[in-house]
């Protein structure tokens, strides 16, 4: 079962027209844009799936400059309204945009080549440059989805977390749970019994389908990767030194404990990830011109330890509590 939530301000619809239409059934009315615009479609080849049948397109757009920008558009999986589009630049920069609506494609085309190039995109070129390669290793495997076990207190409409999996910021996905959890048709799905739920969050709505299980969860590495971006974070505040640089550094040394507690428990032994694959997975340069306060930094982790808190077991549960009394409750959050 899959619901679709149009919960979030729709936007208005972008400038491109026609760039691709009747390719197959699943692509009727598909690609069509609104025109008045400098992108234009030309000698588009189609992209077939195993058995041939056309799932979408490959194309080539051209800068005002004359660089160029492959891109592939290919319906979203199971979906009529959704679409995943690849770009491709020649100088080797690639971006992935998982479901889309029509309305954005010309948005996020422009603001690829922009992003690429600092340039404006203008007619589709016939040049082709090779890049099935590099479109081979482009997936979704990281397009921003929670997948949740969810139930029922018993004689009560309290919903309690399971077993997560998360890999966008937790303080947006507690932002969409809410959202979407304040919805009566998700509510109908969720009794005493666990009910496993992706919720994938697009421009314009939410994607919701019921899952059998949860693969994989990544509870203790994601709260590991939260306590060095809040430790790196609450640093670089001591460095612009306010008059809470005491307090911050107080909760440095509690984060840094919690820390270290982490990495030499039986947790961590358990854990498939490395300390290197953590670290790598933190991007420095977007924590270095950050602009957090330290309240919004340690909302952030307990934001963190709140998401993951219902994987563990009561014993682990226990020490969460206190990591997040000390973080709530001693001055600053």
């Amino acid at each position: 079962m899959t619901i679709q939530l149009e919960s979030k301000e729709a936007v208005e619809a972008g400038k491109v027209y026609d760039i691709l239409k009747g390719i197959s059934t699943a692509f009727t009315d598909v690609f069509k844009f609104l025109n008045e615009c400098s992108i234009k479609a030309k000698d588009a080849e189609p992209v077939t799936d195993a058995e041939g049948k056309t799932v979408g397109e490959l194309f080539t757009a051209v800068t005002k400059q004359g660089n160029q920008i492959k891109i592939k558009l290919v319906q979203s999986s199971g979906r009529k309204d959704l679409y995943d589009m690849y770009c491709l630049a020649k100088n080797g920069k690639k971006e992935a945009y998982p479901h889309i609506k029509i309305d954005k494609i010309d948005d996020k085309l422009t603001e690829f080549a922009k992003d690429a190039y600092d340039e404006e995109l203008v007619d589709f070129d016939n040049e082709d440059f090779n890049v099935e390669d590099e479109f081979a290793d482009m997936d979704f495997s990281s397009a921003s989805k929670i997948q949740i076990e969810l139930s029922k207190i018993k004689g009560s409409k309290e919903i309690k977390f399971g077993k997560v999996y998360c890999n966008y910021d937790p303080s947006l996905a507690f932002d969409d749970l809410d959202e979407v959890l304040d919805c009566d048709e998700v509510q109908e799905l969720i009794c005493e019994e666990p009910q496993c739920l992706e919720i994938i969050p697009t421009e314009n709505a939410y994607v919701i389908n019921q899952l059998d299980s949860i693969a994989c969860c990544n509870n203790v590495s994601e709260i590991l990767k939260a306590q060095c971006i809040a430790i790196i974070l609450l640093e670089n505040l001591i460095k612009h030194c306010d008059s809470t640089c005491c307090n911050v550094q107080s909760f440095i040394q509690s984060i840094c404990w919690q820390k270290e507690w982490l990495l030499h428990s039986s947790l961590w032994y358990n854990c498939s990830s490395t300390l290197i694959d953590v670290l790598q997975s933190i991007d420095l340069n977007a924590l270095a011109e950050s602009s957090l306060t330290s309240d919004e930094i340690l909302a952030n982790y307990a934001d963190t330890l709140d998401l993951y808190y219902g994987s563990f077991d009561h014993e682990i549960q226990k020490l969460i509590d206190d990591w997040l009394l000390t973080i709530r409750y001693n001055g600053m959050y």
